[in-house]
């Protein structure tokens, strides 16, 4: 379990889909908290978490609280390791707290990881979802 640069008390882990629920909580809350409403479905978190370009035991990190409650989320896919898509979230009370920010470096040295195991000819974009509420 990687625990450098969070908060005392915090965890990180890969999830797993026991973890999908929480994950799905997680989503919904920030939703509503920069859209006013919940969009993501539990069918979009299961159809996400096994797409073939995707795998949770590489791709994404979650972070817990000392309670177990999952207070933080980040992941990376990629097509053909060209087009690479980096995200992530946090429960509004925990930000201010560096969780974003480790999430972040994590999502950077995986799409590193990506970056080389591109074609050499190929042209790689990074893309980052943010809201600019966030």
């Amino acid at each position: 379990m990687i625990t450098e640069s969070l908060p005392r008390g915090f965890t990180i882990r890969r999830p797993t889909m026991d973890d999908i629920q929480a994950a799905l909580e997680l989503t919904n809350t920030c939703e509503i908290a920069r859209e006013g409403k919940a969009e993501t479905t539990l069918n979009d978190m299961q159809l996400w978490w096994t797409m073939p370009d995707f795998n949770i035991t590489t791709d994404a990190w979650a972070v817990f609280s000392s309670e177990g409650k999952m207070v933080g989320f980040s992941s990376v896919d990629a097509q053909e390791h060209a087009r690479i898509y980096s995200g992530g979230d946090v429960l509004p009370e925990y930000r201010g707290r560096g969780i974003g920010t480790h999430l972040l470096h994590l999502n950077e040295q995986r799409a590193q990881a990506h970056l080389s195991e591109a074609a050499p000819d190929m042209r790689v974009s990074i893309l980052s979802w943010m809201d600019d509420r966030d």
